[in-house]
């Protein structure tokens, strides 16, 4: 019975695999391989389909604002073969960092849509707004987020976002930055 469970449940799972028809896996491996590898499609026009889908969910689940948390993650991984990783916080920590911004309901916290990511690794950062900025290192996480705000602000919402952020954003030079823009913030903050 387990073994009936984990067959139904693979073709849900996320990630890469082969495609669910009759095709081969080594074909279905060569289509993503040549999509990857498209110089034509960036991390923003990826980006496109998620954020009309935010633009669709704001306008039908959102009654006042539209909920936008950003949260950041440490992707670890001590694998010889990962040439990219760096040192996040010490020279045994090491791997990758990952923001993402995700949209949800004011009305009950469903999600409704990824609307930016950004991944920095030793090669640079890497978002689905702006430029990459290869070679760059990023030396100050709110820095980015704030700069991600400020793109979401842009956006044409139909509902104002209010950008929730966790203790991590407690800095009174990115609120204010935020203030200026006109940016509506929630942080918790240490006492």
């Amino acid at each position: 019975m387990v073994l009936e469970h984990i067959n139904s449940s693979e073709s849900l799972s996320a990630g890469l695999k082969a495609l669910p028809n009759k095709i081969s896996s080594f074909a279905s491996t060569q289509a993503a391989w040549r999509f990857y590898q498209t110089e034509s499609v960036s991390l923003s026009k990826l980006q496109e389909t998620l954020t009309a889908a935010a633009h669709e969910g704001i306008a039908e689940h959102c009654s006042q604002y539209a909920l936008c948390v950003h949260d950041w993650s440490h992707l670890s991984f001590k694998h010889a073969n990962k040439t990219d990783t760096y040192a996040i916080t010490h020279e045994t920590d090491v791997g990758y960092d990952l923001q993402t911004s995700l949209i949800v309901s004011d009305q009950n916290g469903q999600p409704l849509a990824p609307v930016a990511q950004r991944l920095v690794s030793a090669d640079g950062s890497y978002a689905t707004y702006g430029e990459p900025e290869p070679g760059l290192p990023v030396k100050h996480h709110l820095d980015k987020v704030s700069d991600c705000i400020q793109f979401l602000d842009e956006q044409g919402f139909a509902k104002p976002l209010v950008h929730l952020i966790d203790r991590e954003g407690n800095s009174v030079g990115h609120i204010r930055r935020g203030e200026a823009a006109d940016s509506h913030w929630l942080v918790r903050i240490k006492e």
